[in-house]
Parts: structure tokens; C-alpha cells; sequence
């Protein structure tokens, strides 16, 4: 810019000579021509700045896009190392329960060998425990409670393995004792039946098809659960094992079990819901303890492998 001044410059002290010299036309043009030609170069030299200008700022914005891709590897960085952490987290708990579960072993099996013996006098074979039935570890401690003569009525939400278990320990007891069970599956609550009558246990317990059905819950918004119209006039229930609905049926699917049935338990029954250990039973365990239903509340009295259990209290 400043050559371009200083040729105008020049050419208009050329131009003001020639006036002089040469004439008032003369000098009109040529300084008409110096100012044409200055007046182009400016157009040029802005033409080249706004070329480079206009690459300065697309360097800027690569730059900041750069930059934007940079932030967001990084955010996804961060976020996949976080994601790893936890689920490392997640195996190094189920690491230590497999540990746990390993160093009980003997005992549990050592237990449970104890209950076998007593109860099973007979060569037919016992339902397999674990995986969707109930733990061994339960079941020890829930077949101990069964060996006072005072716990008469038991009452399963859910049937299978338990019941059989629970038969046989009252047929071995002798005495007055049975199980009545509320199964939501028609095809499973006929293979528990068949499996009592396989083991001589059809007058111990009695299995009745009670389907999900939409139910009124006090505090809470309806929801499907057992049809306890199909329960028939009960002595007072000293033992209530809540081993179902399935948990995808509703949230917290096994909630309804204590309102509903609070009214039915004989004073310092035991209450045990099973598989407190998922996120949705942890829940009603917590709810459970701190509601109080029929003037009657329940107290946590032993957390076993994967259950709770409780007993009843008046206020």
C-alpha cells in the first residue's frame, strides 16, 4: 500500500511538471492514467489480502475442528476408561462372590448332608437346589425353623423344589403340618403336583394355579399378582416363602406379598423373600422394613446366601 502511495505521488509531481510544460490536456491524462493504474494495483493488493486472510481463517476453523475432534476422542476416551473401570468393578464383585461362595462350600454341603440325612429315608431322588431354585444355604436354615413342632402352615408364593423340601421335612416331623403353594403356571404347578405324589407328599402339600391377575396394592398403583381368590380358609401362615412372581412381570414384582397377606400370618411369623440380592428385591426389602401393615411390621433377623428373611411383629 505505501509503494502504491508513493507512486501516486510521483506520478501526480509528473503530472504537475507536465502542466507546466506541456499543456492542461496532456496532464489531465496522465495523471488520469497514474490514478487508473494505482486504482488497479489497490484492487489487486486487496484481492491478494483477502485471499490470504481467507486462508488464515481456514486454518482457524481446521484448527478449532482439530480441536473439536481432539475434545470429543478424549470425551470418548474418558468415557470407555470409566465404562472399563466399572465393568472391571462389576467382575471383581462377582470375582469375590465366586470366592465366598467357594469357601462356604464345604459347610453348606456339610449342612446340608446333615438335613438329608435326617429327613430322606428313602432311595428316590430330591430336587436339585440352585440356579432358579432355592440356595442350598436357605434352605438349611428354613428346614431348621421347620423342625419346631409350632410352625404349622407354610405358605409359598412360587412352587418347585422348596415344596417338595418343605413336605418332606413335615412328613419326617410327623404331626399336624402342610404347605400350600400359589403357582402363576398351569404346566409347572401340575409338575410340582406330580413330583409330591412321585414322593408319597400329596397330603403334606397342596399346589394351586393362582394366575398373575391385575391387583389392587395399598400405596401403590395396581399391578399383576397372584389371584389369592383361589386360597381357601388358612390357620394362620407361621411361615411365608415368597419365591415369586418373576421379577420381569412388574417393578418390584414381589412387593404385594407382605400388604396383602399381613393379615394372614400368625403372630412371630417368618417371612423370607428370596433373591434379595437383584437391585428390585433389595428394594422391597428396604420398603418392607420400614412400612407396617394390619398393625404389624417386619423385622430383619438373618440375611442368608441370596434371600432375607424376617420375622412379624405387632406394634
Amino acid at each position: 500500500m505505501r509503494r502504491a502511495l508513493v507512486l501516486l505521488a510521483a506520478v501526480s509531481a509528473v503530472a504537475a511538471v507536465g502542466l507546466a510544460v506541456i499543456g492542461v490536456e496532456a496532464a489531465t491524462a496522465a495523471l488520469a492514467v497514474s490514478w487508473l493504474c494505482g486504482l488497479a494495483w489497490v484492487v489487486l493488493w486487496a484481492r491478494a489480502t483477502s485471499t490470504k486472510l481467507s486462508q488464515v481463517l481456514e486454518h482457524q476453523r481446521a484448527s478449532r475442528r482439530g480441536l473439536a475432534q481432539l475434545e470429543t476422542h478424549l470425551s470418548e476416551q474418558g468415557r470407555l476408561e470409566q465404562q472399563t473401570a466399572s465393568q472391571l468393578s462389576l467382575i471383581g464383585k462377582d470375582l469375590f462372590s465366586v470366592l465366598v461362595w467357594v469357601q462356604r462350600t464345604p459347610s453348606v454341603t456339610h449342612e446340608l448332608g446333615r438335613v438329608y440325612d435326617r429327613l430322606v429315608d428313602h432311595d428316590r431322588l430330591m430336587p436339585e437346589l440352585g440356579e432358579w431354585a432355592i440356595s442350598p444355604s436357605t434352605l438349611v436354615w428354613m428346614l431348621d425353623r421347620l423342625s419346631d413342632s409350632s410352625v404349622q402352615t407354610i405358605l409359598e408364593l412360587g412352587s418347585g423344589s422348596s415344596t417338595i423340601w418343605f413336605a418332606t421335612a413335615l412328613a419326617k416331623r410327623g404331626g399336624e403340618g402342610r404347605v400350600v403353594a400359589l403357582e402363576s403356571s398351569a404346566d409347572y404347578a401340575e409338575s410340582t403336583r406330580t413330583e409330591l405324589a412321585k414322593h408319597g407328599l400329596r397330603d403334606r402339600a397342596q399346589v394351586l394355579h393362582a394366575p398373575l391377575v391385575d391387583t389392587a396394592v395399598p400405596g401403590r398403583e395396581n399391578q399383576p399378582w397372584f389371584d389369592i381368590s383361589v386360597l381357601p380358609d388358612l390357620p394362620p401362615v407361621d411361615l411365608l416363602f415368597v419365591d415369586g412372581p418373576v421379577g420381569s412381570t412388574a417393578h418390584q414384582a414381589r412387593y404385594p406379598a407382605y400388604p396383602l397377606l399381613a393379615e394372614r400370618l400368625a403372630p412371630g411369623a417368618t417371612v423370607v423373600l428370596d433373591d434379595t440380592g437383584r437391585p428390585a428385591e433389595a428394594a422391597i426389602v428396604k420398603a418392607w422394613k420400614q412400612e407396617s401393615f394390619c398393625g404389624r411390621r417386619l423385622r430383619e433377623v438373618r440375611r442368608l446366601d441370596r434371600a432375607t428373611a424376617f420375622v412379624s411383629e405387632d406394634l
